[in-house]
Formats: C-alpha cells, sequence, structure tokens
C-alpha cells in the first residue's frame, strides 16, 4: 500500500507471475520501469485500485498468459513510447477495468483474450495513427461499457480485427 517500485534495464516495475499468486492487491502505489510498469503473468485475483501509475517504455500494464480474475479501478495506465500500448491483456480471461484513464499509443490492446470488461474508463490516443482500442488475435466477449474511446490523428477509437466477437 503506498509504495513506487521501479525496474531496472528491460525489467518492469512490478511483476505478480504464477498461478500460485492469488489474493494480491496493489492500492495506492506507482509503478515505472524500461520494461512496462506491472506485469500480472498468469496470476489470478490481483486488485490493483486508486491512483496507479504505471507507465514508460512498454506497455504501462500488462495481463497475459492464462491471468483470469483480476481488477483493475480508479486508476492511470500510460505508455508513453511510439507503438506501445497503455493496457495489453494477452491470453487472459475474465479480466475487468474500471474508471480509469489509460493512454499510450494504442490505449488497450486485447490479444486473443476471453471476457474482458472494461467500463466506465476514458481510453485515448494523442499518437498520429493511434488507437483507443483494438481486438485481435481471436478475443471473444469482450464487453466495453459507459467508457470514452479516442484515437490519434488517422488513427481510430476501435479497431477490431476480423474473428473477435464482443459487445460494444
Amino acid at each position: 500500500i503506498g509504495c513506487y517500485s521501479a525496474g531496472g534495464s528491460s525489467a518492469y516495475g512490478t511483476q505478480i507471475s504464477g498461478a500460485a499468486s492469488t489474493n494480491n492487491s496493489i492500492i495506492f502505489s506507482t509503478m515505472a520501469g524500461s520494461g512496462g510498469g506491472l506485469l500480472i503473468d498468469g496470476a489470478f485475483t490481483t486488485s490493483v485500485r486508486d491512483r496507479i501509475q504505471a507507465r514508460l517504455n512498454e506497455p504501462g500494464l500488462m495481463i497475459e498468459n492464462a491471468a483470469a480474475r483480476n481488477t483493475v479501478a480508479r486508476s492511470t495506465i500510460t505508455a508513453s513510447s511510439a507503438g506501445q500500448w497503455a493496457l495489453h491483456f494477452s491470453r487472459a480471461s475474465t479480466n475487468t477495468v474500471s474508471d480509469c484513464y489509460i493512454s499510450g499509443s494504442t490505449a488497450a490492446m486485447v490479444t486473443g483474450s476471453t471476457g474482458t470488461t472494461i467500463m466506465t474508463s476514458a481510453l485515448s490516443s494523442a499518437w498520429p495513427g493511434g488507437v483507443g482500442l483494438q481486438m485481435r488475435g481471436a478475443s471473444r466477449n469482450l464487453y466495453l461499457s459507459s467508457s470514452t474511446l479516442g484515437g490519434g490523428a488517422a488513427g481510430e477509437a476501435v479497431f477490431l480485427d476480423a474473428g473477435n466477437t464482443g459487445e460494444l
């Protein structure tokens, strides 16, 4: 609760890994690293909330490799480099983001994931060609509700590749 973590060269500021990593809470904290802010890799039921600022060169927040039932609320998630996602779900299931501000070259990317929920959040990209929300890799059951999305100049607010499903 209430800490700052920073990773070194190519490291995440904070990393929670493995199916045995359950019921973690990160509250009132800032995470930054040259490899990304926070990585939730295969972990279950992690709660991240209240003024998280995960940022720098890589994804601000990466949720991947069967990570499930994780929640992110009332947080700021950013990525500062061109071509980087602020928030990336990759092969994850049943994860929820609510009441967040998310900004990056692509604000949020959903790849090969199931049951992703994004609600009451702002997803934006100020980058030329930037995307607010992108889905790819046969992602299923996205639920997007009561959110504001914006893309950069010549970009898109929402970009859905073929073969993805969900409710906007």
